[in-house]
């Protein structure tokens, strides 16, 4: 049921609300007669001061054309800030999730994307067990160029004297004699497949057993998910030589992942930046914008060529 007339609102009856309803409609404010804001009205009683400053109008189309020239110059400012804000606005939206952006780079290896974005999120890189990467480097090295002139243990000291070192080194701080063990507990602590490196329990060198020491590693990696397959004591010839390439090999994989790892932290920031530089509004909005600047861009020059054609008029004396 309608209601009568005397009950529907009129709309609001003070000057200042009429004001205010008066911009219901509006939303960019670049097609608009008047200024859209308080800034662009306060631009164009900038630019109409100067201009009549600089050509001193005479008649009423003069003053026209500078009221036309103020508005269209104050418009075409506005545009640039508007443009501005949305390609700022498309920059803030225009990053993926990072874990996207580490995966789109290259690296192929699934477990150095996930620690790469671990590190740029502030994680920290796996733990090292002391193999800090200039040793792994110097290890590596020497595994290249030797590695096939080693089928046992007894042939590190000659071939492979860093990893031999090294593996020394932890065998006097784990207690254990067994080179072969401490091998394999290194690599695996480096699989890409550990999320979490295990923790070997220091015990007294007279207590530990490598029997022990081999329980010990199952327990943590078997938390992991992983097997630890002990292939060095009673083992013939050639199952000892593929299980100890099979451990080199793994220690060039750690080199591989760790510089893939390193790659992508270092890559990233420059990636991001790219696709910052990229970002685009909606094509349907960026074709908006281009259109109001191309109408205002011709309406300025239209209304300076016609105030200064009037000058010349009244003038012929002006350039």
């Amino acid at each position: 049921m309608s209601l009568p007339n005397r009950t529907r609102s009129g709309g609001p009856k003070t000057a200042a609300g009429r004001t205010i309803v008066a911009n219901n409609a509006l939303k960019h404010g670049l097609t608009a007669a008047r200024p859209a804001t308080a800034a662009e009205a306060t631009l164009v009683d900038t630019l109409r001061s100067d201009l009549v400053a600089q050509y001193q109008p005479q008649n009423i189309l003069e003053k026209l054309q500078i009221d036309r020239i103020a508005h269209s110059a104050a418009k075409l400012q506005r545009l640039h800030e508007i443009e501005e804000a949305a390609y700022q606005l498309a920059q803030e939206n225009a990053f993926p999730p990072l874990e996207t952006i580490v995966a789109a780079m290259g690296a192929d290896n699934a477990a150095a994307q996930a620690e790469a974005a671990r590190i740029l999120q502030g994680g920290n890189r796996t733990p090292t067990r002391g193999l800090d990467d200039a040793l792994l480097g110097q290890m590596c090295a020497e595994i290249r160029a030797n590695r096939q002139r080693v089928s046992t243990l007894a042939d590190l000291p000659s071939w492979l004297p860093h990893t031999h070192a090294f593996l020394e080194q932890h065998c006097q701080q784990m207690g254990t004699a067994d080179q072969g063990l401490q091998l394999q507990a290194l690599v695996r602590q480096f699989s890409p497949l550990a999320q979490t490196a295990p923790q070997l329990r220091r015990v007294n060198r007279e207590t530990l057993g490598d029997n022990e020491l081999l329980k010990e590693l199952s327990i943590g990696f078997r938390a992991q998910g992983l097997e630890v397959v002990r292939v060095r004591a009673s083992d013939d010839a050639a199952a000892q030589a593929e299980g100890l390439q099979a451990d080199l090999q793994a220690l060039l994989d750690v080199q591989q992942h760790r510089q893939q790892v390193d790659d992508l932290v270092r890559d990233y920031p420059a990636r991001r930046e790219l696709l910052r530089r990229l970002a685009m509004p909606p094509s349907d909005e960026a074709d908006r914008l281009l259109r109001y600047q191309v109408a205002l861009d011709r309406q300025l020059s239209k209304c300076m060529g016609e105030l200064l054609q009037m000058l010349a008029m009244r003038n012929p004396a002006l350039p």
